[in-house]
């Protein structure tokens, strides 16, 4: 009888774990800088839903993207060019047309005419055909999530 309570309890506490850890993508991932007011998740209706495809994240300022030394500000060079830039506009185009693929271009609050100079942005290439897309909108305060594995 004993062996039965501590097997259940065990298995209870195995399930209230998986579900404590569903939908909470956005407080583990160290890359998206605490202190958003609200944020918006979209998933693919094709995976098992245990990674976001597409969300944004409203500040009230862009201080706490500022402050971290993972995101890169995409002001112009000397030169008025940017390479990153130009690195962010190919990812964005390829995100936005895996999205239109999907149909799921009603999704996003994001377009390439978001993209200046006054931005930030941080890149995690997993591998070559995985790539994450961290874009702020400093106009905007909104921080933009793009993942594909294409």
């Amino acid at each position: 009888m004993m062996k039965r309570i501590i097997v259940f309890i065990c298995l209870s506490e195995v399930v209230l774990s998986c579900l404590c850890g569903c939908g909470t993508g956005t407080a583990k991932d160290g890359n998206i800088p605490k202190g958003y007011t609200s944020y918006q998740q979209y998933f693919d209706k094709e995976g098992f839903r245990d990674y976001t495809d597409y969300c944004y994240y409203v500040y009230d300022n862009a201080d706490a993207v500022v402050s971290s030394q993972k995101y890169k500000s995409l002001e112009p060079d000397t030169d008025g060019k940017s390479a990153l830039t130009d690195e962010v506009k190919e990812m964005a185009e390829d995100f936005i047309r895996w999205m239109k693929a999907c149909e799921r271009e009603n999704e996003l609050k994001f377009s390439l005419d978001d993209i200046s100079g006054s931005d930030y942005v941080y890149i995690k290439k997993h591998t070559t055909e995985v790539i994450t897309l961290y874009y702020f909108d400093a106009e905007t305060n909104t921080l933009h999530y793009m993942h594909s594995n294409t």
